[in-house]
């Protein structure tokens, strides 16, 4: 039995998977080998060198500008923008161009200096001393304990997308709703259209929630052909409003691919080429992604990732690449286990793709996590159960997904299988079994959205959204 995700077809679901993982932010990253300096390089768990890994870069916690001059004769102390409060010493930047002066990695994001997570162009080979050394394959995960809660005024849902100002979804009758965070009930972004539409998925950046439109997407056959054009980009203020087209496409589709840390905003069109949408409202290629027939293009931080299938002489493996979105050339990382669609799940420098086995007698689909560490290029197998891999989601520090049989079977009217909910700690290799009292996951649950500290689940039978807490 394949793992159903709603009771009626999704409509574009290669793309809703892949924005799934696009926003599935983060993992854990370990320091660069050499000697480079790590000051300002993007990360999210340890730097080395004497830094810590702070709001998404190598610095230091600080108080006065005089404590920054060893990192940088131009780095300040500067208020954190975070909850927890706090500074950091950074550099701060109008251009790419101040930040490049100095250090030729750097660009210009957010008024602040950022450095590029080092890949495998940049760090050379891996050092086995400093490879993963925590367990790998078949264990018992340790159960650990947590809550959940209904999201006010969810149900009907089709996608959704989660940051820190709240969580946001679509429904099957393609209206758009949204939970800000604190909030008692639901926010109405955007009624039903008058006329028949396909809404396909969601993205945002700090204060503008966007969506794709498509023309009306036919519910039958079972295993339809994606929308036709025309397709169109809107935009609406997270506190509400009128919603606005940013821009339209008559001939192409358009799937949201991510928002990069300067807000630039990029869609992938139904031809396979990702496109930046500048701010005059026009699609802008990205020079340095190729065509990608098929799907499978993710987007994190403005890092592109894309498998690529490549012929050998007897078989043809898949390849995985990365390049930042319009500079610079891309980079291959790894070959991906097996030919044609694997899936993979990129994070802040570290991906994940799944290996495995089929089983007979009984018929099973085993599988596991592969974890590539781009900066060491370290290959590490995750703890896993004898059990297919669902959906994932992957922070800055753990990987989620649940467990199941991808090849069993079923009946109508027999009782949805349990699928636990499982997680790796990327750093240390603690497998565990996320229980959440009055939350039952199965094989109709699925993992939609996240952000810092809750996952959002969507459950049968009307397909309503629940939160989640992250275990401690």
């Amino acid at each position: 039995m394949r793992k159903p995700s709603s009771t009626r077809p999704l409509p574009g679901l290669c793309a809703l998977l892949a924005l799934g993982a696009a926003y599935a932010c983060g993992a854990a990253v370990d320091p660069l080998t050499g000697s480079e300096t790590h000051f300002l390089a993007r990360c999210t768990a340890e730097c080395g060198s004497g830094l810590e890994c702070l709001e998404g870069v190598c610095t230091r916690p600080c108080t006065s500008d005089g404590e920054c001059a060893a990192l940088s004769p131009t780095a300040a102390c500067v208020p954190s923008h975070s909850a927890a409060g706090g500074a950091s010493c950074r550099v701060a930047c109008a251009g790419d161009a101040d930040c490049r002066g100095e250090n030729g990695d750097w660009s210009c994001s957010a008024a602040s200096c950022v450095g590029v997570s080092g890949i495998l162009s940049a760090s050379g080979a891996a050092r086995a001393a400093r490879c993963p050394t925590f367990r790998g394959g078949v264990q018992k995960p340790v159960d650990v304990q947590t809550t959940a809660a209904r999201v006010p005024g969810s149900s009907n849902v089709q996608s959704a997308y989660a940051d820190e100002s709240g969580v946001y979804w679509i429904t099957f009758d393609n209206e758009v709703y949204g939970v800000k965070k604190g909030a008692a009930s639901a926010t109405l972004f955007a009624p039903a259209p008058v006329a028949p539409v396909t809404r396909l998925s969601l993205m945002a950046d700090a204060t503008r929630l966007y969506w794709t439109e498509a023309g009306a997407y036919l519910q039958q056959p079972v295993e339809p052909s994606p929308p036709p054009p025309p397709g169109r980009l809107i935009a609406v203020s997270k506190d509400g409003g009128a919603a606005d087209v940013i821009v339209e496409s008559p001939t192409l589709v358009l799937t949201p691919a991510g928002v990069d840390p300067s807000g630039r905003l990029f869609v992938t069109t139904s031809d396979g080429y990702l496109n930046e949408v500048t701010a005059s409202g026009v699609l802008e290629r990205v020079a340095n992604v190729p065509q990608i027939s098929g799907g499978g293009l993710q987007m994190v931080d403005g890092q592109v990732y894309w498998p690529q299938e490549e012929p050998g002489d007897d078989t043809s493996t898949t390849g995985l690449f990365v390049a930042s979105a319009g500079a610079g050339a891309p980079v291959r990382l790894t070959s991906l286990d097996g030919s044609g669609v694997v899936p993979f799940v990129p994070g802040r420098g570290v991906v994940l793709w799944t290996s495995g086995e089929t089983r007979f007698d009984p018929l099973l689909l085993v599988q596991h996590f592969v974890m590539l560490n781009e900066n060491t290029g370290c290959v590490q197998e995750l703890p896993s159960v004898e059990q297919s891999i669902g959906q994932a989601l992957m922070d800055t520090r753990h990987v989620y997904w649940e467990s199941f049989n991808a090849l069993g079977s079923s009946s109508p009217g027999d009782p949805e299988d349990a699928a636990p909910l499982l997680r790796v700690d990327l750093r240390t290799g603690r497998f565990e079994r996320v229980v959440a009292a009055g939350l039952d996951v199965t094989v109709r649950t699925d993992l939609v959205g996240q952000d810092s500290t809750t996952l959002y689940v969507r459950q049968s039978p009307d397909q309503s959204l629940f939160a989640l807490r992250k275990p401690d």
